[in-house]
């Protein structure tokens, strides 16, 4: 497979591949986030970290169980917490990366909520309050799978 090295970068950059483009797409500078790593990730994991495990509850709101690791059993959940596990270690190492196929396995209501996310992660003001109020507990009802309504997770964006 032919590859395609992208050298300019904005903060979020989309590139959707094609039947006309079958190039692998490579990023000089950046660390290539798959659906491979991910479930590497989570398979590694002791537990779910706090950011990973709100961000889980966003992308699938119709999660009524704890979100730590014996409760996640499907592809598409182990995927996401693997996820944004990389994603945020990645932040916090102050390493640039690329997501390679996100979508892998969610459903198309599960895909859009994860774009909201990606919106989110594009603004350095959103992320900031985000991590505030993870780290002040704001959303510890969603983290113990306590029915929630849409107002609890519209604090992600509030």
């Amino acid at each position: 497979m032919e590859e395609l090295k992208i050298n300019e970068q904005k903060r979020i950059s989309l590139i959707f591949n094609s039947d006309s483009i079958c190039k692998k797409i490579k990023f000089e500078d950046r660390i290539t986030i798959d659906p491979e790593k991910t479930i590497q990730q989570f398979a590694s994991l002791h537990c779910v970290d706090r950011y990973s495990a709100v961000i889980f509850r966003y992308v699938f709101p119709e999660f009524f169980y704890p979100v730590d690791k014996k409760n996640i059993e499907c592809f598409s959940h182990r995927h996401i917490v693997g996820l944004f596990s990389l994603t945020f270690q990645s932040i916090a190492n102050n390493q640039k990366f690329f997501w390679s196929f996100p979508e892998s396995g969610l459903h198309p209501k599960n895909q859009a909520m994860l774009g909201d996310i990606i919106i989110l992660l594009s603004d350095v003001k959103l992320l900031n309050r985000f991590f505030f109020k993870v780290n002040n507990h704001f959303f510890d009802n969603l983290l113990i799978g306590l029915p929630n309504d849409d107002k609890d997770l519209n604090i992600l964006f509030a």
